[in-house]
């Protein structure tokens, strides 16, 4: 691309009703993002550094390979053409090099942001909670964004994800190589607010991009898995308290009886509604445990984001899950 900016003295070109901000030949042609076809643009890469010097091999694969992919589009040619517009030869219609540069430059921000355990785009907290990057934070890594005035302070104007990133996002979905969950929270005033949306990775897609078989990728989430128990076995270590103990704090809570006030020596009656639950209550256990494994199982979906499968007896006992055995003690011991 050849150098077009105006020297001293003279107007920068329009485009519109904006300067065109960028220099090149293709003035004119529909390209307002400064895009050169013969280079993938890395200067907007900006993302952050891995905690550990490095990320796992499965990532650092799939980023080179989707680099490759602005070159050449058979590297994943689900993105790399069109569905259902063909050239006049009946072959497929290639993907123009400024849609697979904005497609790179978004599974780049999402990649190095990857959680390979649970395959979401964020972060685990010492505590057990998940934490998902926002698109915003996500655009910034690779110069995606623009200004916008924000709503709540009009005076403070934000950075937030550009067209090209949504248009980008988009096509990946349409590509099912991306999962988008959105979710919202009741504000006082009765309306909604947006929260961070929870966005997956397909595995199969992930292994389409990386070339990965599928025991290599195997086992290379077991390893994540292994690290993300180890990291989070560290939080009673800087006195952190973590979700499952808080939940199992309430749980005693809960399931601890309320001792009511008698006078010396009376014992409390059998019909007391106070009374601990009867040895013989063979089937009040059953209908409490089942209700405590419900309950459970949806605090096991909600931090995996989504229903864990055949890994739910697995997840059960690693998040903390109580056996038939253990609950029955624990009640009569209360």
């Amino acid at each position: 691309m050849t150098d077009c900016l105006p020297e001293i003295g003279q107007v920068a070109p329009m485009w519109g009703r904006r300067p065109y901000a960028h220099p090149g030949a293709n003035l004119g042609t529909g390209n307002r993002c400064g895009h050169n076809p013969e280079q993938f643009a890395t200067d907007r890469l900006a993302l952050p550094k891995v905690k550990g010097g490095h990320l796992p091999s499965v990532l650092k694969k799939a980023i080179k390979r989707s680099s490759d992919f602005f070159a050449d589009p058979d590297v994943v040619s689900r993105l790399g053409y069109h569905k259902n517009k063909r050239n006049k030869d009946g072959s497929l219609r290639q993907v123009r090099s400024e849609n697979r540069e904005a497609v790179v430059l978004v599974l780049h921000a999402i990649l190095s942001a990857i959680d390979l355990a649970s395959l979401r785009v964020g972060y685990y907290r010492p505590d057990g909670t998940f934490r998902n990057y926002t698109c915003d934070e996500l655009a910034a890594r690779v110069s995606m964004t623009t200004i916008e005035k924000h709503p709540e302070d009009p005076a403070n104007p934000r950075q937030v994800a550009s067209s090209r990133w949504w248009r980008a996002l988009a096509w990946l979905k349409d590509a099912a190589g991306i999962k988008v969950f959105e979710q919202y929270e009741d504000k006082d005033d009765g309306s909604k607010r947006a929260r961070a949306a929870i966005k997956t990775m397909d595995e199969k897609f992930l292994m389409l991009l990386a070339r990965f078989p599928v025991k290599a990728m195997k086992k290379a989430r077991e390893k994540a898995y292994q690290r993300l128990l180890a990291y989070l076995g560290r939080a009673p270590k800087y006195n952190i308290q973590t979700v499952q103990e808080r939940e199992r704090l309430n749980r005693e809570l809960d399931h601890t009886p309320t001792t009511a006030s008698r006078r010396k020596n009376q014992a409390p009656s059998c019909r007391d509604a106070t009374s601990p639950m009867p040895l013989h209550s063979t089937d009040a256990l059953v209908k409490a445990y089942t209700k405590y494994v419900e309950e459970f199982t949806q605090h096991i979906i909600e931090a995996e984001g989504r229903h864990p499968g055949p890994r739910l007896g697995q997840l059960f006992a690693e998040y903390g899950g109580l056996s038939r055995e253990e609950f029955e003690l624990q009640q009569l011991r209360t």
